[in-house]
C-alpha cells in the first residue's frame, strides 16, 4: 500500500510541475505581445496630428516634426521645441489597442 500512495504522489508531483510551466509559459508569451505595438509610428503620427492641430493651431507648424515613443501600450507624441523657443510642445497620448487618441496637451 505505501508504493501506491507514493507512485500517485510522484503522479500529482510531476503534474503539478507540467501545470506550473504551462502557466508560465502562457504568461512570458502574453507579457510579450503586450510589450510589441500594434500600430506604427507613422500610423500613429497620422492620427494624432490632426488632433494636435485642432487642439493647437497657432503653435501646431512650429513644433514639426513631431515623434512618437512607445510605452506600456501608449504611443507618446511630442513635438520638437525650436532652439529660438522657450517652454514645452503640444503632446498626445495614443492607445495602440484601438489607435484613439486618449488625451492631447501641452508641456511646459
Amino acid at each position: 500500500m505505501p508504493t501506491m500512495a507514493v507512485a500517485l504522489r510522484g503522479d500529482l508531483m510531476r503534474s503539478c510541475v507540467g501545470l506550473t510551466i504551462a502557466l508560465l509559459a502562457a504568461l512570458v508569451s502574453s507579457c510579450s505581445e503586450s510589450s510589441r505595438p500594434r500600430l506604427s509610428e507613422q500610423d500613429v503620427l497620422t492620427v494624432a496630428e490632426p488632433a494636435l492641430r485642432r487642439s493647437f493651431p497657432e503653435t501646431f507648424e512650429a513644433h514639426q516634426p513631431y515623434s512618437a515613443a512607445f510605452r506600456d501600450g501608449i504611443w507618446h507624441v511630442t513635438g520638437t521645441l525650436p532652439e529660438s523657443m522657450f517652454g514645452g510642445t503640444p503632446e498626445a497620448e495614443v492607445r495602440d489597442s484601438d489607435g484613439e487618441v486618449v488625451r492631447v496637451y501641452h508641456m511646459q
